[in-house]
């Protein structure tokens, strides 16, 4: 690993105002060609001030196709209880699809599931929502409680979080 290179990957995120998307998608083109790309944007997932960059960086690589090792998602679910900023958080959640539970990890991340569908931020919740979905389509013994919790999101939840619901819905398990 070449520090000036992840130093330079930190330095773009901490220069970047935490809300230009054009910004960040540039930061993502100049370092996703770098075989430790995930590795260092995921270690910059425990540092506050790069959360909201470095956990955009991880989604926009796993949606581009990118994966990662069984250690660094296992490293991202142990992240989900302790993300400070509702944008890294988000980003983790939309994220849920492309990374697979272990069974180690399996209470762990139910249980910061559960925690984060009572988020105040709705975006958030929504996308809770999508990732316990996603747990249960992995495992079966969720499905009875996901079901439970999109049919009250559909009667409890803003228009949003219903939207996101219902495509949940449509997919089944």
């Amino acid at each position: 690993m070449e520090p000036t290179t992840h130093s330079a990957l930190k330095n773009a995120i901490l220069e970047w105002d935490g809300k230009s998307a054009s910004a960040i998608k540039t930061i993502y083109q100049q370092f996703r060609e770098f075989d430790e790309f995930p590795e260092w944007s995921l270690s910059m997932l425990k540092d506050a001030e790069l959360q909201r960059g470095a956990s955009y960086l991880l989604k926009q690589w796993l949606s581009d196709g990118g994966s990662l090792s069984a250690a660094n998602i296992k490293s991202i679910h142990q992240c989900l209880p302790t993300v400070d900023d509702w944008q890294a958080l988000l980003h983790l959640l939309q994220s849920a699809e492309y990374l697979p539970i272990g069974k180690a990890e399996k209470s762990s991340v139910e249980f910061a599931l559960r925690r984060h569908l009572t988020h105040p931020n709705t975006f958030v919740r929504a996308w809770a929502y999508h990732a316990f979905y996603w747990l249960a389509r992995q495992y079966p013994e969720y499905r009875a409680d996901a079901d439970q919790f999109l049919n009250m999101a559909l009667a409890d939840e803003p228009a949003s979080v219903k939207a996101r619901v219902r495509q949940l819905q449509k997919q089944g398990f």
